[in-house]
């Protein structure tokens, strides 16, 4: 029995040259700072959306679950659920506002942005 060892190759390095051609912006302070104030605003938007969607559905099955509700429980099936489906709804509406207006914003920006030749 013959056992033969043999070298590993080395790593072979490929050199990849690539280029990319970026669209740069020109944007004040004040439009950075708005576009993160709607940004966050969004998010918040949507984030309570989704907190009021949860406790109202919360609600709903807690509901379907239980033998016997006590009027609290009848107040809250009756009219905190679709209270908060509803107010989820206002959140939902605000943070597609918010992100429209970003965008609006944006585009106002690439329209009034123009490429200029570099100056010597």
């Amino acid at each position: 029995m013959t056992l033969s060892v043999q070298p590993q190759s080395g790593l072979v390095v490929e050199n990849l040259y690539m280029t990319r051609t970026m669209t740069v912006y020109g944007m004040h302070e004040g439009e950075v700072e708005m576009m993160t104030h709607l940004n966050t605003q969004a998010t918040v938007f949507f984030s309570v959306a989704s907190g009021c969607v949860s406790i109202g559905a919360g609600i709903w099955v807690s509901a379907a679950f239980s033998s016997e509700l006590s009027p609290e429980g009848k107040v809250l099936l009756w009219g905190g659920g679709p209270a908060l489906i509803v107010l989820s709804a206002v959140f939902v509406a605000l943070g597609i506002w918010s992100m429209r207006s970003r965008g609006s914003m944006l585009e106002k920006i690439r329209r009034q942005s123009r490429v200029s030749a570099p100056q010597a």
